[in-house]
C-alpha cells in the first residue's frame, strides 16, 4: 500500500498538481491551480482495437489519479468517412470546452487518412490545444509533423521478428501490410529489412504483400505460387488473426507450411490456434509517457517537439 501510495504521490508531483515545501507541508502545485481538470482523448479504433483499448485504458487511469478528466467518445463507425466525421467533431468539442490538451491517434489504411489526421489537428490549433500523438506521426519520417509523438520502437519489433523467422529456418519470408499504412508500419516494415539483412537473407529489400486477409481466393493464389513465403509478418494480430482463419480454410498449416507472426502481442495473440507469435507493444509504457508528455507540453507550449520511442 505505501509504495502504491508514494507512486500515486510522484505522479500528482509530476502532474504540477502538489508540491512539497520543506518543513512546511505538501500544498496545491501550480498546474492544479490553474488546470480545468479536464483532457481529452481522439482514438479512431479504440472499441475494436484491443492494443490501442489497453492504451486508452492506461491513459484515463493515469488522468484519474493526477485529478483529471479525460473526456472522449465513440470514433469506431464501421465507414473511414464516419470516423473522420466523428472525430473531427470531437475535436470541435474539446476545442470549445478548452481542454487542458488531447492526445490524438492519428487515421492510417485510407486514402484520406493525412487529411483527415490534418483537419482534426486544425481545429485543436486554432483553439491553441496542446497535442501529443500516439503510436504514429501523420506524416513520413522525412516531413515530420510538429507535435509530440510516443510510440513503441517500431523498426525495433520489426528487426527482432525478422530475426526469429531466420533462426526458425525461415528463407523466402514476407510482410503483410495495409494499404498505405502509416508510419508505425513502415518502421517496422524497414526494421524487417534489415533484421533479414542481418540474418543473411534478401539482400535486395522486403517482399512486401498487400492484401485482405479475408481474400480467399488471393491467399490460395499466394500459396499456388513456386515462390510462396515460408514466413509471413503481419500488420498487426488482428490481420493476422483474419489470415490463420483463411489458412486454415485453405488447409495450410501453421507453423509447418508457413510461420505467421505479428505486432502488439495483446490478449487475442494468446486466444488463437496455435498462438500467435507476436512482438508486444508497451501499451502501458506508452500511455503513462504519453500522460507525462502531454504535461510537460501543457507547462512549456513552445519547446521543440519531440520522438520518444520506447523499447519494445
Amino acid at each position: 500500500l505505501d509504495v502504491l501510495l508514494v507512486k500515486k504521490v510522484g505522479l500528482l508531483k509530476a502532474a504540477g498538481l502538489i508540491e512539497g515545501r520543506s518543513g512546511s507541508g505538501t500544498y496545491l502545485g501550480p498546474v492544479a491551480k490553474t488546470a480545468a481538470g479536464f483532457l481529452g482523448m481522439i482514438v479512431p479504433d479504440r472499441d475494436w482495437n484491443m492494443f490501442f483499448a489497453a492504451v486508452a485504458n492506461g491513459i484515463e487511469a493515469n488522468a484519474r489519479t493526477a485529478g483529471y478528466t479525460l473526456l472522449k467518445d465513440d470514433c469506431s463507425a464501421k465507414s473511414p468517412d464516419e470516423r473522420a466525421y466523428q472525430m473531427e467533431r470531437l475535436a470541435r468539442e474539446f476545442a470549445l470546452k478548452r481542454v487542458r490538451g488531447v492526445i490524438v491517434a492519428p487515421f492510417e489504411s485510407w486514402e484520406k487518412s493525412d487529411l483527415a489526421t490534418r483537419r482534426i489537428l486544425d481545429e485543436l490549433r486554432k483553439s491553441d490545444t496542446p497535442v501529443v500523438l500516439i503510436d504514429r506521426d501523420y506524416a513520413p519520417e522525412a516531413g515530420r509533423s510538429a507535435y509530440d509523438l510516443v510510440a513503441a520502437d517500431n523498426f525495433r519489433a520489426g528487426y527482432l521478428l525478422a530475426r526469429h523467422f531466420v533462426r526458425q529456418g525461415a528463407r523466402r519470408p514476407a510482410f503483410l501490410r495495409l494499404p498505405r499504412s502509416g508510419t508505425a508500419t513502415l518502421d517496422r516494415i524497414a526494421g524487417f529489412a534489415c533484421g533479414l539483412q542481418d540474418g543473411g537473407l534478401r539482400k535486395s529489400g522486403v517482399r512486401e504483400l498487400e492484401f485482405d486477409a479475408t481474400d480467399l481466393q488471393a491467399v490460395r493464389k499466394l500459396f499456388a505460387a513456386k515462390d510462396r513465403p515460408d514466413a509471413i509478418a503481419c500488420h498487426n494480430d488482428h490481420v493476422a488473426a483474419y489470415l490463420l482463419q483463411t489458412l486454415a480454410r485453405l488447409k495450410v498449416r501453421i507453423p509447418h507450411d508457413v510461420m505467421i507472426g505479428s505486432f502488439d502481442d495483446c490478449n487475442l495473440a494468446e486466444m488463437l490456434s496455435p498462438p500467435l507469435t507476436s512482438v508486444r507493444q508497451p501499451a502501458a509504457a506508452i500511455a503513462e509517457t504519453a500522460f507525462r508528455t502531454l504535461l510537460d507540453r501543457i507547462a512549456n507550449p513552445p519547446a521543440a517537439p519531440r520522438k520518444i520511442l520506447l523499447d519494445v
